[in-house]
């Protein structure tokens, strides 16, 4: 009940009280019942779909005021009410966040209120680990190529896999041995393998065997099965003698790295290193040879065909060739590096360059004279292995490896990086990344290449519909129709420029954005470039409508378009930027370097706690609750609506992208053709390799977002041994 003044006046004086009836402005030394505060017990911050709480509710009075309050929730769709009084429980409906009011009964101003996130069932719980090949084969920088064959053909990579060519298929015979940088053999009963680790493994025809040593190895080189030869760092070069592998007697440089190993026999070994040094062995000391390099002419590849015909190569284009008696420099027509070089005979040896802005990656014949372009090779390439007749095989980066037969080039494998995601309908999807590749899947049993282009990259990609799929990255931007992949805006429209991010609204509504601040708008019929935005290179884009749109990109940037105008953002970090993905307009999730994520509440941007200090390249969910971010060293975080954990990816390779459908597949892409499926349950799982079809033969510049946008850059890409 709430008194007036002249009524409490009145019965106080009637009375004649003055204990209890207090004071007031207007005198009578009257007291006002009052609410001093109103509080709430019991509230989670978090509730799945179906769970309960009970909430209590105190009211702190003076003066006898009543205690009671009334209970509202802002959405009863997410969380729903039963009030008893001063209890109330809450029931979780939907995912989403509401916010629960209890107010005064005996004044209307005095609240509390306890924020609630619902969250449903997490979309994935575990991660099934595989890898999809555009054409199945070695995975990762092949780094080394040997063979007694053209029918028996090994290559080895950096990512540690052994591979074996039969002629027809590529199979991994060995994995997970380390940075493989050698493979040299005397038959298929005979063959050895090096790694930058010092690990020594050896083939006798049925198993492989492996032994360890402290050095950090190069290369390797068998004359027969009691003796063969291993190079490496700080002029390291051990001898096997059919039982033991040695220490030799050091180089006279022993501060050089070795890249090169090949003997005439187990008394006549060539090594080849740091500052165009070659040096040879002639079973009891080395002899250096006079190269006239200079000290940045690093020689990583050394072969002959015997004493008097050995051929070096390595970085600035340099190719030199022994006669038996000094060496000389032909003229080359690359300055790249030269990675590998095979010499069969004085007049036919081969090579493969590095790329550069002025070559592409090419490989060279020798005819004794000269040496001349024959294969213009679109990705770069770091070993060949010539059987003459039989074919020049090589190996690249992304897997790739090659047979060349004259005028006839084969790609033999491709295993490059998937970096996008889309998922138009729950059982039809896409992947796109490295090599300009598009692979449809169905989320779980089927990986097929539907789409290539001979050069570039995707880097990520947008879909409305299995027939409406969009592609944006160093060339521009395709569309694929579900039966082929044309191209909307060209590279040379872009100056060099790349685009890094893609979202719609729907078909009529699609944003691309890029390097330079490249912001470039799809109205259904034509692509159309907004200038003036900013100049800062961009590398995502977002939404909830054509009239709500998120550009991110380096220093933190954020550009909100509104229908009409975009417009600066205040994002609170200046860490760069790489996705986003919005739940709704106000659970708009962001994240990027150093375990950045940001999320916007409609009004304005707030850190979150990642848990992670690792590069986050992509974010995506199902629900402002259910959401995921994927980054360097195979981190997946998930958020359920409080905070982020860490899940188990099994794997450390970079993962890139991340997508999927409401109700459907989730899938997790990265370096090396690997995918992973998410599923529910909570144990770990699997699945074996998925090989696409062949389909026609491409071979591409690989380039993507790993570490922001980088181009392939051999000279450190290549081996750890290539910058000594």
């Amino acid at each position: 009940m709430n008194w007036s003044t002249a009524a409490r006046a009145a019965v106080c004086g009637m009375a004649g009280l003055i204990i209890g009836c207090g004071g007031s402005s207007e005198g009578g030394g009257l007291t006002n019942p009052t609410v001093t505060g109103v509080s709430i017990s019991g509230a989670p911050s978090l509730l799945t779909i179906g769970q309960t709480a009970t909430l209590t509710a105190s009211v702190t009075v003076t003066n006898g005021a009543a205690q009671t309050v009334t209970w509202s929730s802002s959405n009863n769709s997410v969380l729903s009410l039963a009030p008893s009084g001063n209890s109330a429980v809450i029931n979780a409906v939907s995912p989403g966040t509401a916010t629960v009011t209890a107010t005064s009964t005996a004044d209307a101003s005095k609240t509390a209120t306890a924020q609630v996130a619902v969250a449903g069932p997490a979309a994935v719980t575990r991660w099934a680990l595989g890898t999809v090949s555009a054409v199945p084969g070695p995975r990762g920088t092949v780094a080394a190529m040997w063979g007694p064959s053209a029918t028996n053909v090994y290559a080895t990579t950096l990512e540690g896999d052994i591979a074996r060519y039969d002629g027809t298929n590529w199979t991994i015979v060995q994995s997970g041995l380390g940075e493989i940088t050698g493979i040299h053999g005397t038959s298929a009963n005979d063959v050895w393998a090096v790694t930058f680790d010092g690990t020594i493994a050896h083939f006798n025809g049925t198993a492989w065997s492996s032994t360890s040593t402290s050095q950090k190895l190069n290369a390797v080189f068998a004359v027969s099965p009691t003796n063969a030869w291993a190079v490496g760092e700080q002029g390291t070069v051990l001898r096997f003698d059919g039982t033991n592998w040695t220490q030799v007697a050091q180089v006279p440089n022993p501060s050089l790295g070795l890249y090169g190993v090949w003997a005439a026999s187990a008394t006549d070994v060539f090594v080849a290193g740091g500052n165009g040094a070659v040096y040879r062995f002639n079973g009891t000391a080395w002899t250096t040879l006079t190269t006239n390099l200079t000290a940045g002419d690093t020689l990583f590849s050394i072969s002959g065909s015997s004493a008097s015909n050995v051929v070096a190569t390595g970085k600035n284009g340099v190719a030199i060739h022994w006669n038996g008696t000094s060496f000389t420099k032909p003229s080359f027509p690359s300055n790249t590096t030269i990675w590998s070089v095979h010499s069969i005979s004085p007049t036919e040896a081969y090579a493969v360059s590095n790329p550069s802005t002025a070559n592409s990656p090419t490989l060279f014949r020798w005819d004794g004279t000269s040496w001349t372009g024959q294969t213009i090779l679109n990705v770069p390439c770091f070993t060949i292995y010539s059987f003459g007749a039989g074919g020049v095989f090589g190996g690249c980066a992304l897997g790739v490896t090659f047979v060349a037969r004259g005028s006839t080039y084969t790609t033999l494998s491709i295993t490059g990086a998937y970096s996008g995601v889309a998922f138009p309908t729950t059982t039809t999807g896409f992947i796109a990344g490295d090599l300009s590749t598009l692979v449809r899947t169905n989320g779980s049993t089927g990986f097929q290449t539907v789409a290539r282009r001979d050069s570039g990259y995707y880097q990520t990609i947008w879909a409305e519909s299995p027939t409406n799929v969009f592609l944006v990255g160093s060339l521009g931007i395709d569309r694929y129709n579900g039966t082929t992949t044309t191209s909307q805006v060209a590279r040379a429209q872009l100056a060099g420029n790349v685009l890094n991010g893609i979202w719609g609204a729907n078909g009529s509504n699609i944003w691309a954005v890029g390097d330079g601040g490249l912001i470039y708008r799809y109205d259904g019929t034509n692509w159309s470039p907004v200038s003036g935005v900013t100049t800062r290179r961009l590398y995502g884009v977002t939404g909830t409508s054509a009239t709500n749109v998120f550009a991110v990109g380096e220093n933190g940037v954020i550009f909100r378009y509104n229908g009409t105008t975009w417009a600066s953002m205040t994002s609170g970090t200046n860490s760069f930027l790489t996705a986003g993905w919005a739940a709704d307009a106000n659970n708009v999730f962001v994240v990027g370097g150093d375990g950045t994520i940001v999320k916007f509440n409609g009004t304005s941007w707030a850190a979150m706690t990642s848990g992670t200090a690792q590069l986050l390249y992509s974010v995506w969910g199902t629900s402002a609750t259910d959401v995921y971010a994927v980054g360097t060293r195979g981190t997946i975080l998930h958020f359920n609506g409080a905070s982020w954990s860490t899940m188990t990816s099994g794997t450390q390779a970079d993962l890139y992208g991340i997508g999927g459908i409401n109700g459907g597949p989730v899938l997790a892409v990265g370096a090396g053709g690997r995918v992973l499926i998410g599923s529910g349950g909570a144990s770990p799982a699997s699945f074996a390799l998925r090989p696409v079809g062949r389909g026609p033969r491409f071979e591409a510049l690989q380039g993507r977002l790993r570490s922001m946008l980088q181009a392939v850059d051999a000279d450190t890409r290549m081996r750890r041994r290539a910058i000594r």
